[in-house]
């Protein structure tokens, strides 16, 4: 039985297989208020929630998993959805978020699409999603949920 030789410098080590891909983000006080109630207000972990959110901006962009890419440049000045920060108030907390690496690749795609950093497009389009289900909501169980004023319905 043949066995094939090993190369310099040992085998080849293999690399685990990727799950997630994890984002240290820096909050204002505003949004830690509103994902810290995320949870609360839907029984799922805010990583989930703001997949949801990145998926769906993502998607009313054109941007869609496969690499499907709008073929046209964004057209406008500035992505609407850029949270609004003074500059003494960011980094106030930091959010651990765990993205799947479907969705971690839409958020480069998108964010690198509208020109904004990933961890921006990443909090306004959570903020947007939430501000969406909240003017959509006939149970009222988003009502309470805190939003920035630039996102409030």
């Amino acid at each position: 039985m043949a066995t094939k030789p090993v190369p310099p410098g040992g085998a080849k080590k293999s690399r685990p297989t990727e799950i997630s891909g994890t984002h240290y983000v820096r909050v204002t006080q505003a949004e830690l208020d509103t994902f810290q109630r995320i949870r609360l207000a839907f029984g799922r972990p805010v990583s989930q929630v703001v997949q949801s959110g990145i998926v769906e901006a993502a998607h009313r962009l054109g941007v869609f998993a496969g690499g499907i890419q709008p073929q046209k440049p964004y057209s406008r000045r500035a992505w609407p959805d850029v949270p609004h920060r003074d500059d003494d108030e960011t980094g106030v907390s930091r959010v651990i978020l765990t993205i799947d690496p479907a969705t971690d690749d839409l958020l480069t795609r998108a964010s690198k699409y509208v020109g904004v950093d990933p961890h921006q497009f990443l909090i306004g389009a959570t903020l947007r999603y939430l501000s969406n289900l909240k003017s959509h909501d006939p149970d009222g169980r988003f009502k309470r949920l805190p939003l920035p004023p630039q996102f409030e319905p």
